[in-house]
């Protein structure tokens, strides 16, 4: 809360009154006082009290900063998450966007870019359940680990169908170079999803 100016106002507005009084009081002591000097000096000292910080009042909050966390699940590297990003493109038909999640630049798949995409073609519904990494293996500065994936929904030409099966993915070992640039990123080297006889439930047995 601010203190009111006025009393301070008064006092220093006194100043040039008071300096009058004492020079026109009893005989010529030779004092002379500046009167505009006295009244500049009163209204600089108003002004730099009036710019004084109000010790009361909160202070500003910071500007926040933009925050530069990424959202959870949107660009999933870890090997659950690679196996995620392809079964969701090839449910949403983004085929390219599937193959290139194959080693190798997708030449791992064994297809072309079409025959690839020509190969999803059957399916009208495609849904799937990603199971835990297991078998996690290293060697000769290479990585693998097998992720358990289960594939439902129905065909085109009717009824409805189930895979089942481990992927494999594969990266280079930290510290091993690559002319790849996505040669240190999880991508899939092989899959054995294969038809299963329909269930009533998606599970990972």
């Amino acid at each position: 809360m601010r203190i009111a100016l006025f009393p301070v106002v008064a006092s220093l507005a006194l100043i040039p009154l008071l300096a009058i009084g004492g020079c026109s009081g009893g005989g010529g002591g030779g004092n002379t006082v500046d009167v505009a000097a006295a009244a500049s000096k009163a209204e600089s000292d108003i002004a730099n009290y009036a710019a004084m910080p109000d010790a009361g009042a909160p202070a500003a909050a910071p500007s926040p900063a933009a925050s530069t966390t990424p959202v959870a699940g949107v660009d999933d590297v870890s090997p659950a998450g690679v196996v995620r990003r392809y079964t969701n493109a090839l449910a949403a038909r983004r085929y390219d966007e599937a193959w290139a999640l194959w080693d190798d630049g997708g030449a791992a798949s064994g297809m072309t870019r079409e025959a690839f995409a020509a190969s999803f073609e059957r399916y009208a519904t495609y849904r799937a359940t990603v199971g835990t990494p297991f078998d996690a293996d290293a060697g000769a500065g290479q990585r693998y680990i097998t992720v358990p994936v289960v594939v439902t929904g129905s065909l085109k030409s009717g009824g409805p169908f189930r895979l089942e099966g481990p992927v494999v993915l594969h990266k280079a070992a930290d510290g091993i170079e690559s002319d790849d640039p996505h040669a240190h990123d999880w991508r899939i080297r092989s899959s054995e999803m294969k038809p299963r006889p329909v269930k009533s439930a998606t599970t990972i047995d």
